[in-house]
């Protein structure tokens, strides 16, 4: 779902999560997202971004579920995945 097919709402624009800090640099405009990177500790982080209560109704929605199950990709790449998990999880 993109930026665009949310509310207003339920969007916020950010200082660094990791430090506080405001100052920021562009460095790569995709589509409406905005990827920053904080001057004074180095992040890279997304901007603008959705509110945590958003995010939540989301991916808790029955829409996101439908979408993102069966025979959404997930089945086609599981051997790949636990193959790679198990080399992690040794």
């Amino acid at each position: 779902m993109a930026l665009e097919e949310f509310n207003k709402n339920d969007l916020e624009e950010t200082n660094c999560p990791l430090c506080g800090d405001n100052s920021i640099e562009q460095v790569v405009p995709y589509e409406q997202y905005s990827y920053l990177r904080c001057l004074k500790c180095g992040l890279i982080y997304l901007n603008t971004r959705l509110k945590e209560k958003a995010l939540t109704d989301y991916y808790s929605s029955e829409e996101y579920y439908i979408k993102y199950s069966a025979d959404s990709g997930y089945e086609m790449q599981e051997k790949a995945l636990r193959a790679t998990f198990r080399k992690f999880l040794k």
